[in-house]
């Protein structure tokens, strides 16, 4: 678009990601960015401290970047990786792997092509490792009434043992097999298993109609009022035992 002088300032604008069909980033020049949020009649939230990416302004160093980027790849096996400016998945090589870096820094990111592409590959739990929870959040516009999980291993303001037990607690209500041996040991996780299952095979009457739909009921109980609180109170404990020495 043109300015009231008549100056063009699209040129000066780069669409860098897209996070949600509602909000994305933009960049350039900071006239440029300004003008462009006035005419599009948006709100601009300022994002300070970031480096040039995302955009053609990295075309100038391109090779350069790609072969900073080279190294050699060794994928889990069954594993799948997809790339947030293809939008799609690939194949972990090391010039694949080069490649969709270069293509991010080029080209940006389409993070809700790439939520719509694991999805139709038939992902439908999104667990976020990072620190924030910017990606969950996105994840749920994106996908909005769409059967899905999305929950965030760190979130800002909460305490960190908590946050990543009710993250534990959603995939055990949504029956995801965990290995808990490393959070309890092998003596706790094998109490807590036999009393889930002993549970979830109970039969529970109401009004005399006998019903077998108790897991999920069982599972959310157990992990939200049972095992939530052990965990906090044994890290409780430790915290309390090094403040005293």
């Amino acid at each position: 678009y043109r300015s009231g002088a008549g100056e063009t300032f699209l040129t000066r604008v780069y669409l860098l990601i897209v996070n949600t069909p509602q909000e994305c980033v933009i960049g350039g020049q900071r006239r440029a960015v300004e003008e462009a949020v006035q005419a599009l009649g948006t709100t601009l939230v300022e994002i300070s401290g970031v480096t040039v990416a995302h955009c053609e302004a990295v075309a100038e160093v391109a090779q350069a970047y790609r072969e900073l980027h080279i190294f050699e790849t060794s994928p889990p096996p069954n594993l799948t990786f997809y790339s947030g400016a293809w939008g799609k998945a690939y194949a972990l090589t090391r010039d694949n792997a080069a490649n969709t870096i270069l293509a991010h820094a080029l080209h940006g990111l389409d993070f809700p092509k790439t939520i719509d592409a694991a999805y139709g590959d038939g992902a439908r739990v999104f667990l976020e490792m990072g620190p924030g929870a910017s990606c969950t959040r996105m994840i749920a516009r994106i996908l909005f009434e769409r059967p899905h999980l999305a929950r965030a291993a760190c979130i800002a303001g909460l305490p960190e043992e908590s946050t990543v037990l009710r993250m534990l607690a959603a995939l055990v209500a949504e029956r995801v097999p965990l290995n808990l041996t490393p959070l309890y040991g092998v003596a706790t996780t094998l109490l807590l298993t036999l009393i889930y299952v002993g549970f979830a095979q109970a039969l529970f009457s109401w009004g005399g109609i006998w019903i077998r739909e108790s897991q999920p009921l069982i599972g959310i109980f157990l992990a939200y009022y049972l095992v939530v609180p052990y965990r906090l109170l044994v890290e409780y404990k430790k915290r309390w035992s090094y403040q005293r020495k």
